[in-house]
């Protein structure tokens, strides 16, 4: 053990004399590379400043082909403004000169169409003057078409009033028929109810009748027995022949009445089939009344709406006779002078005789000129309230007619 102490004591010391001689050539390393770092550090401090040095000439550089980059471009900016506003005022002249070209083309154009236009007014003109003739000649013809309106309208409420009147006098008739009908009805219920009293009556003797002949039969078949069974005395049969005849009496009388009552009964029913037949001739001809009033009727209906249609022609084409005339027309009517109207100091009113202002125009002479007025009609001081209104009545009739008159 002691030696193996030892020999790891002097393991111990070999190990911790290498660590220092390890630990010595590890500090002479670190100083080398200490010094080495330094050595670096003081080239890279050099470069870096010599970096610096060139970076800072090279921004110098840069900011003054930045510079001149700028000023390149705002004197291309300025060239590139220069170059639109020639283009610009080129266009400008280009367009003042399409404007001109075009001016002229449209001042040729309208001195056509003025010219134009002249010839078509004086077609217009010569139109105009056509188209007056036809309004007038349209005019006569309107007021021909006005009369024959007015005179088929007269006829219309002729025919109406006389289709009235008939039509009233076919409900007159018709009333009587249907009373006479009643009257019919009535007796045909009489004459129903007297053959079911005669039925009645004629059963209630057939009743009888049979009841009497089983009488009779009972009678005869107790003469047979009585005659049969017993001998009895005649005087007895006598009776009973007595009772039998006087039975076949009231039988046969019976039967005289039940054939009184049977011919009773066909006249009732022949007075029954006469009421039928009269009952049916009367509906027949309540009928035939009721289809003329309705055919009536018809025309009636017709000839009103003929009647609404000429008299809206008849507004229709006087409307368009006054439009033809002129809603608006201008009259004068001249009262007579007065005393103190100056008549003496010169102040003269004539009236044109002249085909174009007959009626329509006036003159007005005051000290020594003349003034002549031209209205669509003038009613001199002679004119009554008559002639005005005749003049103005058309316009009051289209007004009354629903149309606007200004």
């Amino acid at each position: 053990c002691v030696k193996w102490f030892q020999q790891c004591d002097e393991n111990h010391v070999l190990d911790k004399e290498k660590l220092k001689n390890s630990l010595e050539s590890a500090e002479k390393k670190c100083i080398d590379t200490e010094l080495e770092k330094k050595n670096k550090e003081e080239e890279l401090n050099a470069v870096i400043s010599e970096l610096r040095d060139s970076n800072a000439s090279l921004q110098e550089k840069l900011s003054k082909e930045v510079s001149e980059k700028l000023d390149a471009i705002n004197r291309h900016k300025s060239e590139i403004e220069a170059r639109v506003t020639a283009e610009k005022s080129v266009a400008s002249l280009t367009e003042d000169l399409q404007k001109a070209q075009q001016d002229i083309a449209a001042a040729n154009e309208r001195a056509a169409s003025l010219d134009n236009t002249h010839k078509r007014l004086q077609e217009y003109i010569l139109s105009l003057q056509q188209y007056n003739s036809k309004l007038i000649t349209d005019l006569e013809t309107v007021r021909e078409s006005l009369k024959r309106v007015e005179k088929e309208k007269l006829t219309i409420v002729e025919n109406l009033s006389s289709l009235r009147g008939h039509c009233s006098s076919l409900q007159e008739q018709l009333t009587l028929s249907r009373a006479s009908q009643d009257d019919a009805v009535n007796q045909k219920e009489t004459l129903v109810n007297e053959v079911k009293c005669l039925r009645g009556e004629l059963q209630q003797v057939r009743d009888d009748r049979e009841h009497q002949v089983s009488k009779v039969q009972a009678l005869s078949a107790e003469i047979v027995k009585f005659k049969e069974s017993t001998g009895r005395s005649f005087a007895e049969l006598d009776n009973l022949t007595m009772k039998s005849k006087s039975l076949e009496e009231t039988c046969s009388s019976q039967r005289e009445q039940l054939r009184i009552l049977e011919l009773q009964l066909a006249a009732a029913n022949e007075k029954l089939k006469r009421a039928d037949l009269s009952a049916s001739e009367t509906r027949v001809e309540y009928l035939e009344q009721k289809r003329t009033i309705q055919e009536l009727q018809d025309r009636l209906a017709d000839m009103e709406h003929k009647l609404i249609e000429g008299e809206n022609l008849r507004k229709k084409l006087h409307n368009t006779i006054l439009e033809l005339k002129g809603n608006i027309r201008v009259f004068c009517r001249v009262r007579p002078l007065l005393p103190d109207d100056g008549a003496a100091e010169g102040a003269v009113v004539s009236y044109p005789t002249s085909t174009e202002s007959l009626g329509r125009g006036i003159d007005l002479i005051q000290n020594g000129q003349k003034y002549p007025f031209t209205f669509d009609k003038v009613f001199n001081p002679e004119a009554s309230q008559q002639d005005v209104f005749v003049e103005i009545s058309q316009l009051v009739q289209s007004a009354l007619d629903g149309y606007k008159v200004i």
